[in-house]
């Protein structure tokens, strides 16, 4: 080795491996991250102690480097491996999901937690991503060290609560988007139950992530058709009603929808809990669509007629990634109101489909209330909330000025559905899962969840506590007249899945 002199120096004797506490754990486990990205150690090598293929990783990036003054525990080190990795710092496109501030934030929150971020500089670069991986790791999420929305909510919650002495924790899977996080704080302060909390943003999404993995949760929140055969091949568990204080609470008008597919119901051991409940319908921006089309009339025709859909594509148009949801809802186009999905059905809809493919986007819940917000599309189809929680951003916006609306073709009817979280079977935590359930179902915090979501909750109670704005949305609480024309997914045989796949993926190529 030489020094900054040219003088030949030797190389610094290998230290044994270290027991570093926790902070040092986390900023060493980032520290091995990064030299796993620039090739020093195998990919995703972080075992959070100064092993000796670490400090021989070191020693070889300060030979390579000439960073012979630097301490492996340096600030300045962190910050060599940083340009190093990332040649300034930013990962191009993975901050796009949260903005600048809430970036800054995160780092500062990282930092308290005795993670690595790097410079607290509001850039998402690769220190930043590594301390949120490592922050994964720690809490067994998917590690994918991105900044999502959710990531975010996470980091600060457990920032804020760090003072909370858990005793227990619950691992939740939900729909990104999809509970007020402040839900998530309250929960933990008052029960001392920690909640590892993830989302999913599609169907696709959803089967991915509950594959051999299902295990790694306790609740998963599940729409009605997908459960009956989560039943059947015994990944559910069902639910002791009984150790629910706020189970009465729930409107019995729920239960109907129910009664066919969940065997516990009837004993007051369900397998399904209701969490919310919406309807699919279509946003239009009414300019856009007027310049291009002229006068419309509020049908599914705007989506399925080739003609139309064709030069509605020049500004964009989208669905949401929920193939059977979105199908039941067009199903007036081509019967009646409150039809069902059958082969059929499902054949003259693909018909359609595949005449307006190349024109169609299909997108996530996220994508959804991204591309409506900032009017980047014509039309869009999707769930009642999201364009609510869409719309409401956009109208905020004084820089947007575009007319957006929300409808529901009345003459052709569209899908009304309800999600419910199930109990995993191989649960480790059922005693705070079910504490986390009853705290859902507690009129105050339904009220709020609606709120914040936009979505209407299943609570009988709950009314004196949601918005009045939201309970006189018609988008949100339909009129009588347009729920005489909503119909419910209804189940289907794995032969009408298998068509009902082939058709969405047509659409997503």
């Amino acid at each position: 080795m030489i020094d900054s002199s040219g003088a030949a120096r030797p190389a610094p004797p290998p230290a044994q491996a270290m027991a570093p506490g926790p902070a040092d754990a986390r900023r060493i486990g980032v520290i091995q991250r990064l030299l796993a990205r620039l090739g020093y150690l195998a990919p995703g090598y972080a075992p959070r102690s100064l092993d000796a293929p670490t400090q021989a990783a070191f020693a070889r990036f300060r030979q390579d480097r000439g960073t012979l003054d630097a301490e492996i525990h340096s600030e300045g080190f962190l910050r060599q491996l940083i340009s190093a990795v990332s040649r300034g710092g930013k990962i191009d496109g993975l901050d796009l999901v949260v903005d600048q501030a809430q970036i800054h934030e995160t780092q500062s929150n990282l930092r308290k937690l005795g993670y690595a971020p790097g410079p607290i500089d509001g850039i998402f670069g690769f220190a930043t991503m590594s301390a949120i991986e490592i922050f994964q790791e720690d809490f067994r999420m998917q590690e994918l060290g991105l900044l999502t929305t959710n990531m975010y909510d996470a980091i600060r919650r457990a920032a804020e609560n760090q003072d909370v002495p858990f005793k227990g924790e619950v691992r939740v899977l939900n729909w990104t988007d999809y509970i007020d996080p402040e839900i998530l704080r309250s929960f933990e302060r008052e029960t001392e139950i920690r909640v590892v909390y993830e989302v999913f943003s599609s169907a696709e999404d959803a089967d991915r992530i509950m594959g051999p993995d299902y295990d790694a949760y306790d609740l998963v929140l599940n729409p009605s058709y997908k459960i009956p055969g989560w039943i059947s091949s015994g990944r559910l568990a069902p639910i002791d009603a009984g150790r629910l204080t706020n189970y009465a609470g729930i409107d019995p008008g729920f239960w109907a929808y129910s009664t066919d597919w969940d065997p516990g119901r009837a004993k007051d051991t369900p397998y399904a809990i209701p969490y919310m409940w919406g309807v699919v319908g279509l946003v239009m921006d009414s300019g856009k669509v007027g310049r291009l089309l002229g006068p419309t009339s509020e049908s599914w025709g705007l989506l399925l007629d080739p003609g139309k859909v064709s030069r509605l594509a020049s500004c964009g148009v989208i669905i949401a990634d929920e193939p059977n949801e979105m199908l039941m809802a067009m199903a007036g186009y081509v019967t009646s109101p409150k039809s069902r999905l059958s082969p059929q059905v499902v054949a003259e809809l693909g018909q359609f489909l595949s005449q307006s493919a190349q024109h169609i986007e299909v997108v996530d819940a996220e994508r959804f209330i991204e591309r409506v917000k900032s009017e980047n599309f014509c039309l869009a189809v999707g769930y009642s909330g999201d364009a609510m929680t869409a719309m409401r951003a956009h109208a905020a916006d004084r820089s947007k000025t575009a007319s957006i609306r929300y409808f529901i073709p009345e003459k052709e009817g569209s899908s009304v559905w309800i999600d419910y979280f199930t109990l995993s079977a191989r649960s480790a935590n059922q005693d705070a899962a079910l504490r986390f359930l009853d705290y859902l179902l507690k009129a105050e915090v339904a009220g709020l969840n609606t709120n914040h979501v936009n979505y209407a909750n299943p609570v009988a109670a709950s009314g004196p506590f949601i918005d009045k704005a939201l309970l006189e949305n018609p988008a949100i609480y339909p009129s009588t007249q347009v729920w005489g024309t909503l119909s419910m997914a209804n189940q289907v045989d794995a032969a009408l899945q298998d068509q009902i796949d082939r058709i969405w993926s047509q659409l997503k190529r």
